[in-house]
């Protein structure tokens, strides 16, 4: 929806989806793609954070998607989001 310059729908789908499934480590990360899609770097990383903390079983598989993944493209420069892949990165090598 974002690529259509549905924005502001796309933000509404994200939301709806974490009010069904708030727990739901997938929704969270696919939310932080719209985010980052729509120009809302913070709340982006906000997500990836989240299942970061708190599904730790996650961070391999989030690993594995989020150097292919072009809607976080706008994150990656950011001192932030590169802080966030060297804990991902360090956790992922720490735990086999």
């Amino acid at each position: 929806m974002t690529y259509l310059g549905e924005n502001a729908r796309a933000e509404e789908w994200a939301k709806r989806s974490i009010a069904v499934s708030p727990d739901d480590y997938i929704v969270r990360y696919n939310a932080a793609m719209v985010y980052a899609a729509v120009g809302r770097p913070d709340t982006a990383l906000e997500y990836l954070e989240f299942v970061f903390l708190h599904v730790p079983r996650a961070r391999r598989w989030v690993l594995g998607w989020i150097n292919h993944d072009s809607p976080l493209d706008s994150l990656r420069n950011r001192p932030d989001f590169r802080d966030f892949m060297k804990r991902l990165e360090a956790d992922v090598a720490e735990h086999p």
